[in-house]
């Protein structure tokens, strides 16, 4: 069976750039939601907290411009935090949780097919790191850009 096209977005990044996990936020009328999307632990990853951010992701709507999620859906550019816990709660909906499971680095990429935009797809590490723009840029033009 093939995999869909988000699924493979998310096990080629996963596998090239060193993240363990990814989840889609899609459209949904005026705001992003994680409800019924699809999310990906990378293989050999003990995905136990994983799951259990993604259904804590499933509780968090995002409009343009709040969260990241949000904030790429409005600028249309990617978004890499370092470490998601420095952040203040008013500026990650999801921190209470982040730390409890030890999520860390996250990379949100906007994700179009056809030119339109279809989401955001977020991908977490689960240790810092440092930011990359080189990275970023690379899969938001070749691996989020179909």
């Amino acid at each position: 069976m093939e995999s869909s096209p988000i699924m493979q977005v998310f096990e080629h990044v996963l596998e090239k750039h060193g993240f363990q996990y990814a989840l889609f936020y899609k459209v949904d009328g005026e705001k992003l939601t994680h409800a019924g999307q699809e999310h990906f632990v990378k293989p050999g990853t003990d995905g136990a907290n994983f799951t259990k951010f993604a259904a804590e992701s499933e509780k968090h709507d995002f409009v343009k411009g709040k969260g990241a999620p949000g904030r790429v859906w409005e600028t249309k550019t990617f978004e890499w935090t370092d470490n998601v816990q420095n952040l203040p709660g008013d500026k990650y909906a999801r921190l209470a949780v982040a730390k409890e499971l030890g999520m860390f680095a996250c990379m949100s990429c906007y994700y179009t097919v056809g030119g339109v935009f279809q989401g955001v797809i977020e991908f977490f590490c689960n240790k810092e790191r440092e930011i990359d723009d080189a990275v970023a840029k690379h899969v938001q033009e070749n691996d989020c850009t179909k």
